[in-house]
């Protein structure tokens, strides 16, 4: 496990959340905008017996406890079916249990959020699909206006290289391209000409990230729980019950 570990400050809302959209997962404490701790793991089929250790590690670094959370945000994903599936249902039994409000944030939205200093800009934030299609991609598109992000597309699937053709005609003076990517999207990147015009940053979802994004909304719309509302967004269908 890695942890990072910064001093507190005296903010409205202590947030702990979790990403659980891929194999890197990981967990975080901050106060406000405030990192306080961030514990991260690599897990493959095990995270329902490692994500309680995870999350009590994380806690007990900066010398807290559960009750003293505010808020619980927790990764919508795209993501694994069995990761988002697992992290949501202990994220819920956490809130419930503890009787806290649980925010459920888009793994895509807190990427976005996480860049702030550009002007005049799009954001496509993007998260490769199902192995058995490489170029495959989710995304979402999001424009910076005075520091502010603002989505203005839902999360869509798109095959990456009619995505790049998709914003080639736009009047920004700035694309980034901002996610996680497989090889096969990198090497087409590398390969094709039409990316001149356009940023490419690789970008892991982390829990700090779900953080900033949960405090943002907190910011705008106030502390609005949505424990029985909150729904995954799964890269592969769920199996056949």
């Amino acid at each position: 496990m890695e942890n990072q570990h910064k001093s507190s400050h005296n903010n409205p809302f202590t947030i702990l959340a979790l990403e659980t959209s891929h194999e890197i997962v990981s967990c975080a404490v901050c106060d406000g905008y405030h990192l306080l701790s961030q514990t991260q793991l690599y897990s493959y089929q095990d995270l329902s017996r490692r994500l309680p250790q995870l999350v009590t590690e994380t806690v007990k670094r900066i010398g807290r406890s559960l009750n003293q959370i505010d808020v619980i945000a927790a990764s919508l994903g795209p993501g694994s079916f069995t990761s988002l599936r697992t992290g949501l249902a202990f994220a819920k039994g956490l809130a419930v249990g503890l009787n806290k409000p649980l925010l459920g944030i888009s793994s895509l939205d807190a990427l976005a959020n996480a860049i702030q200093h550009l002007s005049d800009a799009l954001i496509v934030c993007l998260y490769p699909s199902r192995p058995s299609r490489p170029l495959e991609v989710y995304y979402a598109r999001y424009r910076i206006q005075k520091g502010e992000v603002h989505k203005i597309s839902h999360e869509s699937c798109e095959e990456f290289p009619l995505l790049l053709n998709s914003l080639s005609d736009g009047h920004w003076s700035v694309v980034l391209l901002v996610g996680y990517f497989n090889a096969e999207i990198a090497d087409y990147w590398k390969h094709q000409t039409d990316g001149k015009d356009k940023i490419f940053v690789y970008r892991r979802p982390s829990a700090y990230k779900i953080a900033l994004a949960a405090v943002r909304r907190i910011g705008r719309e106030g502390l609005k729980g949505e424990t029985d509302e909150v729904t995954p967004i799964y890269v592969l269908p769920a199996p056949p019950m």
